[in-house]
C-alpha cells in the first residue's frame, strides 16, 4: 500500500477540509496503534476497550453518515 492511501480514504467521506486530511491521518494511525498496543499488552484494558469501542463506533457514524449522503468511499 502506498503512504497515502489511507488519507485519500479519509479525504473520499468528504468530512473535513483539505488541510485536515494528513493530520487526521496520522491522528487516526497513532490512536489505533496506541489502542491497539494496550489491548495487547492489558495496559488499562478497561479504558482501552473503552476507546476502541468509541473508535469503532467513529467509524461507524463516519460510514453511516457517507451512506446517507451517497459519497462513494474509496475502498
Amino acid at each position: 500500500a502506498e503512504p497515502f492511501d489511507f488519507v485519500r480514504q479519509i479525504a473520499s467521506f468528504q468530512m473535513l477540509p483539505k488541510a485536515l486530511h494528513i493530520p487526521a491521518a496520522w491522528f487516526f494511525l497513532v490512536v489505533e496503534c496506541a489502542i491497539g498496543a494496550a489491548l495487547i499488552i492489558g495496559y488499562k484494558l478497561r479504558w482501552a476497550l473503552i476507546a476502541s469501542a468509541a473508535l469503532t463506533l467513529v467509524f461507524m457514524g463516519a460510514l453511516g453518515y457517507v451512506k446517507l449522503k451517497g459519497i462513494p468511499v474509496e475502498d
